[in-house]
């Protein structure tokens, strides 16, 4: 059944005159064991050459083509034998590229279910589930290339030109890195590097508690720092007190203690989850939970 969805793929393409027509054929095929049968494979490189260097696909072509993978003309016998067109090629990639996704699928699932069941511990369990998950997400039928609308994104530059504001993104809360960055530009990453006990978790809750005066939803992650000392940390951004003053009330004056009874922190749109030893995997899953 493969085999001769590949050879209908072949004697479509064979077909097609218009070179830039097949060529975009070959271009939503060119990918890592579409075709599973070796010498389809290779008939294929040969039509994809051909193609790229804009020379018909005729006998003489061909053969020369075939003759640098090992093969002859008689290997194309089966392909010629197929009844496809070059009106019906589209239909044929589809199908195939339907099959390789299938496959694709099946192969991350039955992996998955192997590892799973040689684990014999529970709590491991939840982290396969997540990489199953991750993976699955990273497959896709159409991995078809688009061009920006340069036009588009030059709209955006005149409104924000506009706009009267000073940076494009979000304010960190410090002018002087708003000026170097522009703010917080959606969808760039940003890495806080530094040595260790530099301060790079409080910064980042600093600027967490910026956003939230701003009325930015923001999803926090810790994996190092726990919930009880994440929120002291989260109440000294927003009072301007040390948070060691939080271990006791003797530490703070009563207008201090009133400041921190008063911090009023919106949770729809501020969430903050606290939980170590992640794998890769799992942090990846919640980052696609957080952004729905």
């Amino acid at each position: 059944m493969q085999n001769e969805l590949e050879l209908n793929v072949l004697s479509a393409l064979l077909q097609v005159d218009d070179n830039d027509t097949r060529m975009d054929y070959i271009c939503q095929l060119d990918y890592p064991q579409m075709f599973l049968d070796k010498a389809n494979e290779q008939i294929f490189g040969a039509i994809a050459r051909l193609t790229f260097s804009n020379k018909s696909l005729n006998s003489l072509n061909i053969n020369e083509a075939l003759q640098k993978t090992g093969l002859e003309h008689k290997d194309l016998i089966p392909i010629y034998a197929m009844v496809s067109s070059p009106s019906t090629a589209l239909e044929w990639v589809n199908q195939l590229k339907e099959s390789k996704y299938k496959r694709d699928i099946t192969n991350q699932i039955v992996n998955s279910l192997m590892k799973i069941q040689e684990e014999p511990f529970y709590e491991q369990y939840e982290p396969l589930k997540e990489e199953l998950m991750a993976k699955l997400s990273g497959l896709s039928i159409n991995d078809s290339a688009t061009f920006i609308s340069i036009k588009e994104y030059k709209e955006k530059i005149l409104e924000q030109l506009g706009s009267g504001k000073d940076i494009e993104g979000f304010s960190w809360g410090l002018k002087d890195l708003d000026l170097y960055t522009s703010g917080i530009v959606q969808p760039r990453v940003y890495v806080i590097g530094g040595l260790k006990k530099a301060g790079k978790t409080r910064f980042v809750i600093y600027v967490i508690s910026k956003l939230h005066d701003k009325k930015v939803p923001v999803a926090f992650l810790s994996m190092e720092m726990p919930g009880y000392e994440t929120t002291k940390l989260l109440h000294a951004s927003f009072t301007g007190l040390n948070d060691l003053r939080f271990r006791a009330g003797s530490f703070l004056r009563h207008e201090e203690r009133i400041m921190f009874e008063d911090v009023k922190i919106d949770e729809d749109i501020l969430g903050i989850e606290c939980k170590s030893g992640l794998s890769k995997e799992q942090v990846i899953s919640r980052i696609r939970k957080y952004s729905k």
